[in-house]
Parts: C-alpha cells; sequence; structure tokens
C-alpha cells in the first residue's frame, strides 16, 4: 500500500516537473533556439523595446528578442525566428505599441518586390513608431507654443493704442451717419430740381405728336406717284452722297456732330436708370498706428459714374473725393478728379471674380500713389490691403494698411 503510494507521489512529481521544464523552455526560447535562425535589426531607435519582446509577422508570433546592444551611432537588436518562415531581403523592422499603453513588439514588414529570402545572421533595417510618450511630449510642446500666443494677443489687444484706435473707430460711425444723411439730403435737392416725372410726361406728348405726324405723311405719300418721285429722289441723294465722300472724307467732327442729336436722350436715360451705391471702409495703419474711415456713393450711370466720398484720413472729417468714372471694360474702369483732397486719377482693376487692384495717382506738386487690394470676405463685405507713401521717409512705400469695407450693392 505505502510503495503504490509513493509511486503514485513520485508519478505526479516527475510530470509536475516536466510540465514546469517544457513551461520554462517555451517561455525562455530555447526551443526557438533550437530550431529557428537568428536576425538582427538596425536601429536609430527602438523607442523602450525590450528584451524578450515578442517578433510578429504579420501580426502573428513568430520569435523573440534575445539581446539589445547600443552602439554611439545605432542599436543593434538580436532576435530568433522559426524555422521555415520566409522573410524577404529588404524587409523592414518596426517597433510597434500592442494596444496604447500596452507593451512594445517588433513587427516585420516583408519586401514583396524582392524575392529572394534572407539568411541566418543577416541585418535588416528598423525603425520605431511614435509612442504615446511621444505624442505627450508633443502636445506639451503645441500647449507652450498656443500659450506663448495666447500671451501675444493678449499684449496686443491690451494696449492702450489699440483700444483707443478701436475706440476711434466706433465713435467715427455717428460721423459717417451725419454725412451720410447731408449726402441723402443734397441728392434729394437734385432729384427736385430734375422732375423726372415731367420728363416722362413731355415724352409720351412727344411721342403721340409724332404719331399723329406719321400718319398724316402716310396719307399724303399714299399714291404710286408721290412713291416714284420719293424713290429717285432718294437715288439722287444717294448719287450726291458718294461723291460727296469722294471729295471730303467724313471727319471726326462731323460724326460727333452725327451722335449728338441723341445726347439729350441718352442724358435723360441716363438719370433715369441711375443707380446710388453707398458704402463704408475702415483702415488702419500699424506704421501710424491710426483708424480712419471712408463714406462715399457712387452715382451709376451705368456705363459711366461719379464718385462722392468723405473721410478723416488728414485728422479732421472732410470731403476727399469727387470723381467721373468711366467703365471701359467690365473688369476695368478709370477715374479723374479730386482725389484725397488733390487733382489726380484712379484705375480699378477686377483680376478675378472676388478680388480687385486699384491704384490712384494724385497731387501734381508732389506726385503720390495709393495702392489698394480688395478680397471678398463675405456678401457686400471685402477686406482690404493698402500700400502708401511712409509718412516720414517719403521716399519709401513701406506704410502698409489693412481694414475692411462694406457695400450694401
Amino acid at each position: 500500500m505505502r510503495d503504490r503510494t509513493a509511486f503514485k507521489v513520485g508519478l505526479v512529481s516527475f510530470v509536475l516537473a516536466m510540465a514546469i521544464a517544457a513551461l520554462l523552455i517555451w517561455k525562455s526560447g530555447l526551443f526557438i533556439k533550437a530550431t529557428g535562425f537568428p536576425l538582427v535589426g538596425k536601429f536609430q531607435n527602438i523607442g523602450g523595446l525590450l528584451m524578450g519582446a515578442e517578433v510578429r509577422y504579420r501580426g502573428y508570433k513568430v520569435g523573440k528578442v534575445f539581446k539589445v546592444d547600443p552602439h554611439r551611432d545605432t542599436i543593434l537588436v538580436y532576435f530568433w525566428v522559426k524555422n521555415g518562415l520566409e522573410i524577404t531581403k529588404g524587409s523592414k523592422l518596426r517597433v510597434v505599441f500592442d494596444g496604447l499603453v500596452g507593451e512594445k513588439y517588433l513587427a516585420i514588414k516583408p519586401n514583396e518586390v524582392d524575392p529572394t529570402l534572407v539568411k541566418s545572421g543577416d541585418v535588416l533595417e528598423g525603425y520605431a513608431s511614435p509612442g504615446l510618450a511621444d505624442f505627450v511630449e508633443v502636445g506639451t510642446k503645441n500647449l507652450d507654443h498656443t500659450e506663448q500666443i495666447l500671451s501675444k494677443f493678449e499684449g496686443i489687444l491690451t494696449s492702450d493704442e489699440v483700444l483707443k484706435s478701436v475706440k476711434n473707430t466706433f465713435l467715427s460711425f455717428g460721423q459717417i451717419s451725419t454725412q451720410l444723411d447731408v449726402l441723402l439730403k443734397k441728392l434729394n435737392e437734385v432729384s427736385n430740381v430734375v422732375d423726372i416725372q415731367e420728363t416722362l410726361t413731355n415724352f409720351k406728348k412727344t411721342s403721340q405728336s409724332l404719331s399723329i405726324m406719321v400718319e398724316r405723311l402716310n396719307t399724303t405719300v399714299g399714291n404710286d406717284e408721290t412713291i416714284r418721285n420719293l424713290n429717285k429722289i432718294i437715288v439722287n441723294l444717294a448719287q450726291f452722297s458718294e461723291g460727296l465722300k469722294e471729295l471730303a472724307p467724313e471727319t471726326p467732327t462731323s460724326a460727333m456732330r452725327t451722335k449728338s442729336s441723341s445726347g439729350p436722350v441718352k442724358w435723360i436715360k441716363s438719370v433715369t436708370t441711375m443707380k446710388l451705391r453707398p458704402g463704408a471702409e475702415f483702415l488702419y495703419s500699424p506704421s501710424e498706428k491710426n483708424a480712419s474711415y471712408l463714406a462715399q456713393v457712387d452715382l451709376d450711370f451705368h456705363d459711366s459714374f461719379v464718385r462722392i466720398g468723405v473721410g478723416d484720413r488728414y485728422g479732421s472729417t472732410q470731403l476727399l473725393n469727387i470723381q467721373e468714372g468711366i467703365k471701359v471694360t467690365k473688369k476695368l474702369s478709370t477715374r479723374i478728379g479730386l482725389v484725397n483732397t488733390k487733382p489726380g486719377i484712379g484705375m480699378d482693376y477686377a483680376v478675378f471674380p472676388g478680388v480687385k487692384l486699384s491704384a490712384d495717382v494724385f497731387d501734381i506738386n508732389k506726385p503720390q500713389v495709393d495702392f489698394s487690394g480688395r478680397f471678398k470676405l463675405a456678401t457686400h463685405v471685402d477686406a482690404i490691403l493698402t500700400l502708401r507713401r511712409d509718412p516720414i521717409d517719403t521716399s519709401a512705400y513701406t506704410n502698409l494698411g489693412f481694414g475692411i469695407s462694406y457695400y450694401p450693392e
């Protein structure tokens, strides 16, 4: 009985010892060393890869890391993989996280172009993927940069100069509304002087009189003999006209006289189709540390326009612009008249929809040129960039400015 019990105990102990030995061999990787082959990985940074880490091929465990040998320029990682695994030359090694905060393992990314297989002891190039610590470091740097940017903005927005400029801009709204009210009253006075309704009534009477004259002429020339005589007169006039053209060709003056007969009709038509296009602009010059406004209205006659503007560019509110403009093409228009209180000319060119470039030349005694660009932000709202002569160094154009404009139409 005792012998049987001792046999059972011995048998269980032997089985446990064998199981523990097999587990130790499996965990230590001795089986892989005995049946597999070694390879070497060359890295600049292994990102915390440890000895004993798994080696995976296409996500499947095929080996283990047995040695990490750091050098001055590189780090060599020695690992064993299972025998019979087909790893092609040129394959890449990558140190990867197992999950968000799990252990790192060595992944083999095969080279599918070269079919040549690696041999025992071959070296493969590798790199480490960014880990959680790397992302935390990047986030910390971004937070530092954001804090610096916010502190800069706070310094700009809380400076006395900016607050003063913003205050002056809002106070200028009252002056703009007052000036626009005065301008609209003047336009009402002009419209009262030119009675459009009376003009249209006169046109109607004139057209009725012309209709009566035409009916009478039809009655007079209704017989065949009169028509034959008129045809002869028309032929003679045509021959006489051809003779005059040979002796004295038509000059520009005669052409202007011919066209002048339609002048009053065109003028009255222009007045009846005229459109008012009011608007306002607000500019800030960092070099001058000053904000200004410009309120203006265009009297649009389709092919031409008249521009009137008031503003405080030179300190106090005054009349700045009285200009007559011509629309040369759909994109190009020219202006002439009073430009910033001085005689001058201007040009506007629409580069493409939403972008317009302008240039103004004024002051005959000390010629100046203002350049500006307008970029559409939203409906009726444009961003403005300006380039003007420096107020101190008048030989340099370094006075940059920016602002916003609003035109209802």
